[in-house]
Parts: structure tokens; sequence; C-alpha cells
């Protein structure tokens, strides 16, 4: 079985993270050309939400291996999205 989600993000995996939130809705960030889009599913993965961009404006994401996005969740439902900006050179701070 290939649920639709995941064929078009089949080419950047490693920029994928899902967590189950505490009703047992499945949240995906994954990361793209754009930044960081959201995706949720009530059925396990059967169907899912249209894609959300979450980032107000398009940026680099870094994708690849532990960082890539994070979900977490806060005890009030609340939901947390962390992620590392991907500057030009490696270790960079922005000022």
């Amino acid at each position: 079985m290939n649920p639709p989600l995941l064929a078009p993000l089949a080419a950047s995996t490693l920029g994928t993270s899902g967590a189950f939130d505490q009703q047992g809705r499945l949240w995906v960030a994954h990361a793209g050309d754009d930044g960081i889009a959201l995706h949720s599913s009530a059925d396990e993965g059967h169907s899912w939400t249209p894609p959300r961009q979450v980032l107000p404006k398009p940026e680099a994401v870094e994708a690849n291996g532990e960082t890539r996005p994070k979900i977490a969740f806060g005890p009030q439902d609340q939901l947390y999205l962390g992620y590392i900006q991907a500057l030009g050179k490696h270790h960079s701070v922005r000022r």
C-alpha cells in the first residue's frame, strides 16, 4: 500500500518527520523548496489534509538526517514545530 501523501514525498524522505497527537491524529512535517509543509490524517494515513505552508515566507530549511523538521505536542493540544534554517556556511549564525 502506498498512501497518497508518501508518493510525492519520496524524494525528500530525509526532510520528513511525523508524530501522533493525543487524539490519535497523525501529523507530518515535510521540508521542501518553499519551507515546511504540514499535513495531517485522522485515519492513520489513508487520507490527508491539503498541505499547509507553515513559514510566513519561503526560506531554506535543513533537511538531512537529524536536522529534519521536528513535531512535538504540548499538554493543551499545542503543536510545536522545530527546524534549522539553512544558512550559507556551516555553523553560521544570523545576526
